[in-house]
């Protein structure tokens, strides 16, 4: 099954595509953890969506969320507007280096740092995700977008 939303960047949104996830027969039948695992990582993606989306002229871009399973992969993927070359390479910088050290040992390295130097901002979603979850973020960018992808295999059939 796939759920595919088109939305207005507006923190109610997490509410509602939980409630969706859940209802979905095809993600429910994979356990409670997988379905947990899904909700943080859906919640994460989007909130990093929200708040670092550039604003429209209206402060309205929408971002775009997907959920889909194939028979062998389940795949979320957020998509929002982003010009700031500086944020692009944080993104970027963030999910390679996850990708290439151990995800739980830099998610409690990220969580040290942040209490010995609190400035208001974690960016502790990506590390939560490859630490907690078991989904592999990777990224797509354009000139004036961010997709953020997380995948991951399937447990049952």
């Amino acid at each position: 099954m796939a759920i595919i939303l088109t939305i207005d960047p507006e923190w109610n949104i997490i509410k509602k595509i939980i409630t969706r996830l859940e209802k979905d027969p095809s993600l429910v039948e994979q356990g409670r953890d997988f379905l947990e695992a899904t909700k943080i990582t859906a919640i994460e993606l989007v909130e990093n969506a929200l708040k670092y989306a550039d604003p429209g002229p209206d402060d309205k871009q929408p971002i775009l969320f997907s959920f889909k399973n194939s028979k062998s992969n389940a795949l979320i993927r957020v998509t929002n507007f982003c010009s700031n070359k500086t944020q692009k390479e944080k993104i970027k910088g963030t999910i390679d280096h996850i990708r290439k050290e151990n995800a739980f040992d830099l998610y409690v390295n990220r969580m040290n740092e942040i209490l010995q130097h609190p400035n208001g901002y974690s960016r502790l979603g990506f590390y939560r995700i490859s630490a907690e979850t078991e989904y592999i973020l990777s990224y797509k960018m354009t000139q004036k977008t961010v997709t953020i992808l997380a995948r991951r295999p399937l447990e049952k059939k």
